[in-house]
């Protein structure tokens, strides 16, 4: 199918035909609509969700029919010869992709290709911020398109910064040149364009620039987040053009912040790990580089810290020790790895950049693993470890950082208590408030929003729309589509409100971002097993269970709802019974199941068990409590095979007969 239409997104926004001819407007909304479309996944969103983004104060109805009159601008503004721009349904919009292109997706295309004309004509396309001006169509499309502009910026900064940091930078290059240029252009601030713009200046030879960029630098911080350069920058000028030829810098990226998407690393720093790989590794054995491999891709899989891989080798082979640095609240951490060919074990050193304390040690004994599978387990016990001294102490302790909050707001979430869901609540909010871009704490509020709709259905304030945790872990996601919680918990926001479909996309998305964690995987399992994907369900559980010495009592529960969901409910009742007591879903499950097996003894048992541990605690009990469980049952009941359905239905029904408010 021939393209039609371009639409401009940069600066001011503008649909013209494929030839350039503009193809003016009736209203800012019908473009605007056009541009959300082009951002959303596959192109397709609900009439529902668009009314509310553009006509956010309107009555439903007077929304639906501007939406419709919106929709009739954009069909009668297309020539008769060209397909539907917008084909729709009763529920449904979709770009049609095959006859309307935009500007950001060309200059993702010429990000990708990577060479210094691609990025020239990529700034020539960038005439200015995402949807200039737009900002006043609504108040809600305004909060959206703070998070949009922001995430599209951060997308190809990030793209930009892998083509660069792929390239040498020290030999003269103008394709370094233009990508920094490019950064430069959509972030004036950027610390790291600075510096490599700085760097490809000097090793061409022309100092004088090399110097009016370093002011350049100075001005543009001090501007716009009132800093100065860091000491690395400063001393760029010092280093001279001969040495930076000569080397390479001591320390490279190896994952960028991961925790965020959309904010400056001034504003929300992670805590730093530097990998450090001592010997020669042309002589340690496959197993040894593969252990190595897997610890650092394992780490980066959490996106929750600040890696960097390094190499340290002296001329005569003689280990080269790292320089002591401030470590500040988050901390800055090594980790040394080294294989003996002697012992044939591998030794792992976690200690303190800032003193030098080792903080522990670890050996993974090479002859003892017979398998990859092994050799991921017992990486996966040493990133577990490193994790929880530099994660955990953040989660024990009062911290003033963005992310040390978010560790105490994600302990109080492990809680899983009404009160201690308040407390992080308010932590959370905060961060919101304060880092609009942070997608951290957006996906603990939905877990907060989730747990108060499965789990506290008689809390104050009664049930929780569905669409509302659904809405809040759409939007950690918008800010970090690469982060493991935001996916997961966006799949389970999805599950609850019945959009199986959406659900089954973001589990895949969780499970490939980190198949390693087996606590991920174990809830992704489970959340197959809701959504009808029971064989991938029981492979994904196998597997969780496989990289942990002894199972959590949680992960009972998990396994509990996927054989109920299989249909064996024999199994599922003996799991459940050994799963946490105090969870309200689980105790009805397990009522469920044992129901199917005709065991109405044992079930009125657990009832009673249902309302003497659970239901009693829960605080304003009046009459309207009775509808109010009647929708949480309906909610909880997330299996989409039908005897399933049927089955915890059925056992809804006998926990709703036998429950009495008065």
């Amino acid at each position: 199918m021939a393209e039609a239409f371009k639409l401009k997104t940069f600066g001011v926004p503008e649909l013209t035909l494929a030839c350039g001819r503009p193809m003016p407007m009736a209203t800012r909304k019908s473009l605007a609509i056009l541009a959300f479309l082009s951002r959303c996944q596959g192109g397709v969103a609900t009439r529902e969700k668009l009314a509310d983004l553009f006509w956010s104060a309107a009555e439903r109805e007077k929304a639906a029919q501007s939406l419709r009159q919106a929709l009739r601008q954009i069909k009668v503004v297309a020539p008769r010869e060209t397909p539907l721009v917008v084909p729709a349904d009763k529920n449904h919009l979709a770009l049609n992709s095959g006859v309307i292109s935009t500007d950001v997706a060309r200059v993702e295309e010429l990000l990708r290709s990577g060479r210094a004309s691609d990025f020239q004509q990529a700034s020539k396309l960038v005439t200015g911020p995402f949807l200039s001006g737009f900002e006043t169509i609504d108040s809600h499309f305004a909060d959206w398109l703070l998070i949009e502009r922001r995430r599209v910026e951060d997308h190809l900064i990030a793209q930009t910064l892998k083509v660069l940091n792929d390239a040498r930078l020290a030999e003269p290059s103008p394709r370094i040149e233009a990508g920094a240029r490019f950064i430069l252009q959509i972030d004036a601030s950027n610390e790291q364009a600075h510096q490599i713009l700085i760097q490809a200046l000097l090793v061409g030879g022309r100092r004088t620039e090399a110097e009016q960029q370093l002011e350049i630098c100075k001005a543009e911080l001090k501007a716009a987040l009132d800093a100065v350069p860091e000491a690395a920058t400063l001393a760029l000028l010092e280093i001279g053009s001969g040495a930076l030829q000569q080397s390479q810098p001591s320390e490279r990226p190896y994952a960028m912040a991961g925790a965020l998407i959309g904010e400056s690393a001034d504003a929300v720093q992670l805590p730093e790990l530097t990998i450090v790989q001592l010997g020669n590794g042309a002589s340690q054995s496959p197993y040894a580089l593969s252990a190595l491999d897997e610890i650092r891709t394992s780490l980066a899989a959490y996106r929750n810290l600040d890696l960097y891989d390094q190499s340290l080798v002296g001329g005569n082979g003689a280990n080269v020790e790292l320089t002591r640095v401030e470590a500040g609240e988050l901390g800055s951490f090594l980790l040394r790895f080294r294989h003996d060919p002697f012992t044939d074990c591998l030794y792992l050193q976690l200690e303190r950049r800032d003193t030098g304390r080792v903080q522990f040690n670890e050996v993974i004994d090479l002859e003892r693993i017979r398998s990859i599978d092994d050799l991921k387990s017992s990486c996966f016990q040493a990133v577990d470890r490193i994790q929880g001294h530099i994660i955990g102490r953040l989660r024990s302790r009062p911290g003033v950082t963005p992310f040390s909050r978010w560790c105490q707001a994600e302990a109080l979430l492990w809680e899983f208590s009404l009160s201690s869901d308040q407390r992080a609540l308010k932590i959370l909010d905060e961060l919101m408030s304060e880092h609009p871009s942070f997608s951290l704490p957006h996906a603990g509020k939905t877990s907060v929003l989730l747990k108060r709709l499965m789990y506290y259905p008689l809390a104050a304030g009664g049930v929780v729309c569905p669409e509302d945790a659904v809405d809040s872990g759409s939007r950690a996601v918008l800010l970090d589509p690469w982060q493991v919680l935001a996916q997961r918990i966006s799949g389970w926001a999805l599950t609850v409100a019945g959009r199986a479909s959406e659900a089954r996309k973001s589990f895949a998305e969780a499970e490939r971002l980190n198949p390693r964690d087996p606590f991920n995987l174990m809830s992704v399992a489970e959340g197959y097993g809701f959504i009808g994907d029971l064989d991938r369900a029981r492979q994904l559980a196998d597997s969780a269970l496989s990289k942990v010495s002894a199972a959590p009592r949680v992960f009972y529960e998990y396994m509990g709802n996927i054989h109920f969901s299989t249909g064996d409910y024999g199994q599922a009742a003996d799991l459940l019974s050994r799963a946490p007591s105090d969870s309200i879903v689980a105790l009805v499950t397990r009522i469920s199941a044992l129901l199917k097996q005709g065991n109405g003894s044992e079930a009125q048992r657990v009832l009673e068990q249902l309302k003497s541990r659970a239901l009693s605690r829960l605080p304003n009990a009046v009459p309207a409590n009775h509808e109010i469980v009647r929708t949480w049952l309906h909610h909880t009941n997330m299996y989409q095979d039908p005897a399933a359905r049927a089955a915890y239905a059925a056992g809804g029904s006998f926990v709703l007969s036998n429950l009495n408010f008065n």
